[in-house]
């Protein structure tokens, strides 16, 4: 499957003019999206990921996706640049369904 999203994607660009500055720019991100698979807050190193990403070399700022249902692991966690709480139902019993 890689290959041919490779064939269709990557290949087409061979030859292609590259800026080097932008290129060199490109590989030093300087946001990360915390948007996983599963609720963020309950994947057990993320406070431990959260502070090397804001500590230096790194130095990124943090945006985190949470559904809010974990506060005290939200709680717990370094303070993020920005939080983002999506609303999936307008009570816990409606949630439930």
């Amino acid at each position: 499957m890689l290959e041919k999203h490779v064939s269709k994607v990557v290949k087409p660009l061979k030859g292609a003019q590259v800026d080097t500055d932008s290129f060199s720019e490109a590989l030093k991100p300087r946001h990360v999206a915390l948007s996983l698979v599963g609720e963020p807050v309950m994947y057990p190193r993320m406070a431990d990921f959260l502070r090397v990403m804001h500590s230096p070399p790194y130095s990124m700022s943090t945006f985190l996706v949470t559904n809010g249902q974990h506060p005290e692991e939200l709680g717990s966690l370094p303070q993020v640049t920005q939080l983002y709480i999506s609303i999936d139902a307008p009570n816990s019993e409606k949630l439930k369904k």
